[in-house]
């Protein structure tokens, strides 16, 4: 089962802007901040109803994506608010883009995904901790007839 990444480091610095108004005791410049993006990501403030599906909250009818100044693409960065989001580079990203992707695709197309009759449907939160990953659920992959 995959298990997704709850939130993103900060690599903070003393003299950051951001966190000058913070009251939490600092140990040291080197301190290493864990942020929970899903309360941003989960937030109605920013997304209105964010357990609704809308995809055109980030890609319009042309396929380009849109609203970029919501999305927090990697992580964040230390110095200052101007440019305190940022894409850092990860070597297996569009690898592993692709692979999910493909895989996922290649599943849709060959079954029908449904839930197990008389069981509860799955939950739509998480289980936290360290990382997130979906509560356990059964489901029912029926094999599509594909039309040659």
């Amino acid at each position: 089962m995959p298990v997704l990444s709850p939130g993103s480091v900060i690599e903070f610095s003393i003299d950051c802007p951001i966190f000058a108004s913070l009251s939490v005791p600092i140990a040291s410049q080197d301190t290493v901040i864990l942020i929970d993006m899903r309360l941003y990501y989960e937030g109605k403030k920013v997304w209105g109803h964010p357990e609704v599906f809308r995809p055109e909250r980030f890609i319009n009818q042309a396929g380009e994506i849109v609203n970029t100044k919501n999305i927090i693409s990697f992580s964040f960065s230390n110095y200052g608010e101007e440019n305190f989001f940022r894409k850092r580079a990860c070597p297996g990203e569009i690898h592993s883009k692709f692979v999910s992707f493909s895989l996922l695709t290649l599943m849709l197309q060959r079954y029908k995904i449904s839930s197990l009759e008389g069981e509860p449907k799955p939950r739509l939160d998480l289980r936290l901790g360290f990382s997130i990953k979906p509560y356990p659920f059964k489901a029912v992959f029926t094999q599509r007839i594909l039309q040659q």
